[in-house]
């Protein structure tokens, strides 16, 4: 399954009408969770999103505000507090922290989905909206099929974007065999490959502090309500879109070029999540964009028949990659030196480790193409241990 994005190009008549569904869905979302939760109060009972779907029903035969919105996009609504509870119940059952279901504010109520099998991007650069009819895209080269298996409207700051998922694979073409690797990811720099060479960290957003603290000022001086205020807002939210979107490319660029290059690529299994409670480093893990980077890697890597081994995080920046001692390190400690001679970084020690750790894991030498999936499987079926504190052992 892939999801294709492309801009849409909107008249403010249009832009009015999507709005006002926005707000619709919105209102529609507070009163299913509003249900919910006073079902539960006052009389113990469990409302589920078939029974909800039915007071919806009952709802557009009685308001003609809520009736003006598509069916489609309402009961998106519906979905979302039923997977909210859902997540809740999990959460509960597992014993995490259970995190009820929030009502949500219009403005932060930024998408719409209609799940529904159709063709929606036609070839002549026009997308089918239910109920608005046909609008103008900007899709860039991008080739959709005809076969869409839903429609997403997304509203963000620099405007209005539509998605779409398709049945297709995005084929890497070039493919070379440069052996397999071992990456260990960073905040000093980005990777550091087993190889010994490194992708540099940008910090995109380091580097925008300056001028996201003075829009955040700009902010805060205008009168709430005001439409400066607003100006000023959108014009913060468009320059933080610009810096995820700088990370977003940086990483495809370069998790691109792993994949052409490595057959099979071997990274620490983390738990970001964890590592960024850590108000030290919170800030520049996340700048660094771990998740976005590996995610990456993982699907593109599927989608050329290649290999992404997740292996035990535990002591790869303590362990020395050609005798196996383990010797404890600070996080400020930046190279690795071992009573067997080995003398480098520490980042270029762990990505040898995460290597090794995955090549042990399949009784191989070589990680290939050609290895055996029995033993691939094994390894991704090696849950990490348990990572004792937030900063956990990640070779930074």
């Amino acid at each position: 399954m892939k999801t294709i994005e492309f801009k849409l190009l909107l008249q403010p008549a249009q832009i009015k009408t999507l709005e006002s569904w926005m707000r619709t869905c919105c209102r529609i979302h507070s009163l299913a969770l509003e249900m919910r939760k006073k079902a539960w109060e006052r009389r113990k009972e469990n409302v589920n999103y078939n029974a909800q779907q039915g007071w919806l029903t009952g709802l557009r035969s009685r308001k003609e505000q809520v009736k003006d919105a598509p069916c489609e996009f309402e009961r998106d609504a519906l979905r979302r507090v039923d997977k909210a509870f859902k997540a809740f119940f999990r959460r509960c059952k597992e014993g995490g922290a259970p995190g009820f279901p929030r009502f949500r504010s219009a403005i932060r109520y930024n998408s719409m989905e209609c799940l529904r099998s159709g063709t929606y991007v036609r070839s002549d650069g026009m997308v089918s909206v239910p109920r608005l009819g046909l609008v103008k895209i900007r899709s860039g080269n991008q080739r959709i099929p005809k076969s869409q298996k839903l429609l997403r409207i997304i509203r963000r700051a620099s405007g209005w974007y539509g998605q779409v998922v398709v049945d297709e694979v995005k084929v890497i073409k070039n493919l070379e065999d440069h052996g397999s690797i071992g990456i260990d990811v960073g905040v000093e720099s980005l990777a550091t490959l087993s190889d010994g060479s490194k992708i540099e960290n940008p910090r995109f957003y380091r580097k925008s502090e300056t001028k996201l603290r003075g829009l955040q000022r700009s902010v805060s001086r205008k009168k709430k309500g005001s439409k400066n205020r607003k100006r000023a807002i959108r014009r913060l939210a468009r320059h933080h879109e610009r810096v995820a979107l700088q990370r977003r490319n940086f990483c495809h660029q370069h998790s691109t070029e792993l994949v052409r290059k490595h057959p099979v690529i071997a990274v620490e299994k983390l738990k970001v999540a964890n590592m960024v409670k850590n108000r030290h480093l919170s800030k520049s893990i996340s700048d660094a964009g771990w998740n976005t980077f590996t995610t990456q890697l993982t699907v593109k890597a599927a989608n050329a028949g290649r290999l992404v081994v997740a292996v035990n995080p535990a002591g790869t920046s303590q362990t020395c990659p050609d005798c196996g001692n383990v010797r404890k390190k600070k996080l400020s400690e930046r190279t690795h030196s071992c009573a067997c001679g080995l003398k480098c970084h520490r980042d270029h020690a762990s990505a040898r480790v995460i290597l090794a750790r995955a090549l042990g894991a399949t009784g191989a030498t070589r990680l290939s193409r050609d290895s055996t999936a029995d033993a691939l499987l094994a390894v991704h079926q090696v849950d990490p241990v348990k990572q004792e504190s937030v900063l956990g052992d990640s070779g930074m």
